[in-house]
């Protein structure tokens, strides 16, 4: 474990670059005092509005946090609110947002989740826009993408199937990444998992892996099936995440159950997405998967003891895994 504190040190130097579906997360604060008269639901009085990045953004956001150089590409809304509000967070995290679409026909995806003062959740509203890239901005995004893997030192796809990342941009992705032999990590939804073959890993979550694999994840033996049969279909190892039940690694003959350390849950808003960005930085050191994986469920253990999007730094990572 002492190994694997000194490599957090090294993320620092380390290039990441982030493809996906961009979101802004809202947060409305309030206190509930009554239940309305015009149905039975509380009365939130709203006391304060805090923003994080969300989706893509919250997975270049933990790779930033961390110290690693980070570059995202997405898309955002044409001069709406929430698009610029996620701009100002990208500049205050210091991420590159060079290759961040402004479209005219979009609009930013917002999630909005109303919580009492003390942090339990009342509602959550979506704000979505799921639509495919045009052509021609697809064709640009792979011109960008194609030109920008060659300086990083890890990419990930943070795919949500909210219209991003389409067939011709994961293959146009995927075939320069293994031409160059970039570390590629992926978080994608079921229906684009046969989008992405022969990657360095690909990260479900026990949800999805039981959609794939067609039956539930009861306990280490259905995981590793499950893990197993994934990595048949993608050719690619598998990090299998499980909530309360931890993380399975399957890497070709050798699996490992790893399991969770989190001392606390308050919420589990974006730890998959911490996960998948340090699971890319460990691997961009050079770390095995097994070690990548187990400072990344460190990483979640931290960000699922903290209110709302969130993300690790070095020193609470090193101290973790003390």
């Amino acid at each position: 474990m002492k190994r694997l504190q000194r490599a957090v040190s090294g993320f620092a130097n380390k290039k990441v670059l982030v493809v996906g579906d961009i979101m802004l997360d809202h947060y409305i604060y309030g206190a509930v005092e009554r239940i309305s008269p015009e149905a039975p639901v509380p009365v939130v009085r709203a006391v304060r509005d805090t923003y994080f990045l969300g989706g893509a953004a919250n997975v270049a956001a933990n790779a930033r946090a961390l110290g690693a150089r980070t570059d995202l590409m997405g898309r955002i809304g044409y001069g709406d609110a929430a698009g610029q509000t996620v701009l100002c967070l990208l500049d205050d995290a210091k991420i590159s947002r060079g290759k961040v679409f402004a479209h005219e026909a979009a609009h930013t995806i917002e999630k909005i989740r109303v919580a009492s003062l003390s942090g339990h959740q009342l509602a959550r509203i979506d704000r979505e826009y799921a639509e495919p890239l045009m052509e021609d901005k697809e064709a640009v995004a792979i011109r960008l993408a194609l030109r920008a893997i060659s300086w990083c030192d890890a990419l990930i796809i943070s795919d949500y199937n909210k219209g991003f990342i389409t067939k011709r941009l994961a293959f146009a992705l995927t075939r320069r990444a293994e031409e160059q032999g970039k570390v590629m990590v992926v978080d994608t939804k079921p229906d684009h998992f046969d989008f992405f073959k022969c990657v360095t890993a690909i990260k479900p979550n026990k949800k999805e892996a039981e959609l794939l694999w067609g039956r539930p994840i009861k306990d280490n033996i259905d995981a590793e099936m499950a893990g197993k049969f994934l990595q048949q279909r993608s050719h690619s190892a598998i990090v299998l995440t499980r909530g309360a039940d931890g993380v399975t690694v399957v890497k070709g003959f050798e699996v490992i159950h790893i399991p969770c350390v989190a001392q606390e849950v308050f919420d589990v808003i974006g730890a998959g997405d911490t996960i998948t960005a340090v699971l890319a930085l460990g691997l961009a050191l050079d770390l095995s998967i097994m070690e990548a994986a187990t400072v990344a469920n460190h990483a979640a253990g931290i960000v699922v003891s903290k209110a709302g999007t969130a993300t690790v730094t070095p020193r609470e990572l090193r101290r973790s895994m003390a």
